[in-house]
């Protein structure tokens, strides 16, 4: 997990902070971690940020520019990490609940797409499937 980035770790950040967490080992020891800890997560993870930052801006109306502007603006006037994790929670959120619809959907699929690749590895996401018949 060294290297990895905070975000693809399940609001650890917050849970913490909230006192939910109180055995980080235990914590990334269970199912929902699983993913991580496969050999292809590390090249899922470089393939959507190569795609995010050629098709981000056009799937977030503009709004992923001014993101990473205002990220790196309170990096760069010297914020200490507390604000600037503050500020990546306001602008990003729990989850990315406060990304533009259509971007956030975008990256859900990519990442059903790479559990369903990968489903025998992985059995214990479980995918929705659609089993409707026509």
């Amino acid at each position: 997990l060294v290297g990895i980035h905070v975000t693809y770790l399940n609001d650890v950040e917050q849970q913490i902070e909230l006192g939910e967490i109180t055995d980080l080992i235990e914590f990334l020891s269970d199912d929902w971690a699983a993913a991580l800890y496969h050999d292809q997560f590390g090249e899922f993870c470089r393939s959507l940020h190569g795609y995010l930052k050629q098709s981000g801006d056009e799937l977030a109306g503009g709004s992923l520019s001014e993101i990473v502007d205002k990220l790196k603006f309170a990096y760069r006037r010297g914020g200490d990490l507390a604000e600037i994790h503050t500020r990546r929670a306001e602008l990003v959120g729990s989850g990315g609940d406060a990304l533009p619809g259509q971007l956030k959907r975008s990256m859900q699929c990519s990442l059903v797409d790479f559990l369903q690749s990968h489903a025998s590895l992985l059995e214990m996401y479980r995918l929705q499937t659609d089993t409707a018949s026509t």
